[in-house]
C-alpha cells in the first residue's frame, strides 16, 4: 500500500453559498405539489496527520471548489381535518483531488399522516 495513503486522522471543511428556486402547485382540490433545486458553490480542504492539521492562507486553492446541489420534492392531500403526504430530499456533493476524489448521492423518503386539531369542519 502507497505510505502516502496511510493515517489515522483526516480534518475535512465544506463551506458553501448556496441559492435556488421552489415552486408549489395546487393542481387539484386538496392536492399540493411542491419542488425545489439548490445549488451551492462550495470549497472543500482535508488534512490529515500525515501533513499539517491547520488550515492555513498558504493552502487556499482554486481546486478545492466545487459545485454541489440539493434537491426536495413533495406531494400532500389536505382536507384542513386530515393530512397525508410524501416527501423525498436529494442530495450530490463532489470532491475531487489527484489521489482522491468521490461523488456522493444520497437521500431520504419520508410518508407521513396527520390529523389537524386547531381547525374542524
Amino acid at each position: 500500500m502507497d505510505p502516502e495513503l496511510k493515517f489515522k486522522k483526516i480534518n475535512y471543511t465544506d463551506v458553501s453559498l448556496s441559492g435556488g428556486y421552489g415552486y408549489n402547485w395546487v393542481f387539484a382540490r386538496n392536492w399540493l405539489a411542491a419542488a425545489s433545486l439548490s445549488l451551492a458553490l462550495g470549497y472543500k480542504s482535508s488534512s490529515s496527520d500525515t501533513n499539517h492539521s491547520t488550515f492555513t492562507l498558504k493552502d487556499f486553492s482554486f481546486h478545492n471548489f466545487n459545485i454541489d446541489g440539493v434537491g426536495r420534492f413533495g406531494i400532500v392531500w389536505n382536507n384542513m381535518r386530515w393530512y397525508y403526504g410524501a416527501n423525498a430530499i436529494i442530495h450530490t456533493y463532489n470532491y475531487h483531488k489527484s489521489k482522491f476524489s468521490t461523488n456522493n448521492i444520497f437521500g431520504s423518503l419520508n410518508i407521513y399522516v396527520g390529523v389537524n386539531f386547531g381547525r374542524m369542519k
